[in-house]
């Protein structure tokens, strides 16, 4: 309840595995960590689509934890308790009739049917000889194709005005600038060079805690 208590964001990594490739390892990880996530209410989430601890990227990665992310909300959401989703009068009507009397046949079950369960774009669920007739797409080129349609169909037009009208409001006396370092020793020869008005550390393949870090970077600027 952190989150609703004293309105400060609440990180959390999702989405990621530790495989090398897209495959079972990579799809397990990131489920189970998108709803972990999730269920713990984060809502600063990063790292979606990163394989081999961030040393890999895959387009298709991000794709299938886009549609994974999807699935899980669709879970985490819960159930609706309205008049509508109880359909008391629909009980009542099939569980007094007779043996003619089935929730298929009811208008109430063709309106809802459709929302009341996940309906994925990428995971299959046809009958076998459907998907052969296909070319027995695997997920992993599903999710190779979606990716090179989303790359051809969606130009992103350039927004610099809109972003600097969003700088303006913030008062700043000039726009961001971000410097990228890859490992410690980068750090304290940047933070030595100028100043820094906030500095984001992450975790590394080396699995040092970015507390860890933070505390050298001040022993040795203080030293």
């Amino acid at each position: 309840m952190r989150d609703e208590i004293y309105g400060i964001p609440i990180w959390a990594f999702a989405g990621a595995s530790d495989s090398k490739v897209m495959d079972a390892q990579a799809g397990a990880e990131a489920m189970f960590s998108i709803l972990t996530a999730m269920q713990s209410r984060c809502n600063v989430i990063h790292d979606v689509g990163y394989l081999e601890s961030g040393s890999t990227s895959s387009l298709e990665m991000i794709t299938m934890a886009d549609e994974l992310v999807a699935m899980s909300r669709f879970l985490t959401a819960g159930i609706p308790v309205n008049t509508d989703s109880l359909a008391l009068d629909v009980i009542g009507k099939v569980s007094e009739g007779d043996e003619n009397f089935l929730f298929l046949k009811e208008d109430h079950t063709f309106k809802n049917f459709r929302k009341a369960q996940f309906l994925p774009r990428l995971l299959d669920r046809s009958q076998h000889e459907v998907w052969e007739k296909s070319g027995s797409p695997e997920l992993y080129h599903r999710c190779n194709a979606k990716a090179k349609k989303i790359l051809t169909r969606d130009q992103v037009s350039p927004k610099s005005e809109h972003i600097l009208g969003e700088y303006s409001q913030l008062n700043l006396t000039s726009m961001p600038r971000v410097t990228g370092v890859s490992n410690y020793e980068e750090a304290v020869e940047q933070l030595n060079s100028r100043h820094f008005d906030l500095v984001i550390l992450m975790i590394g393949n080396d699995r040092v805690t970015p507390m860890q870090v933070s505390a050298r970077v001040k022993r040795t600027l203080t030293m």
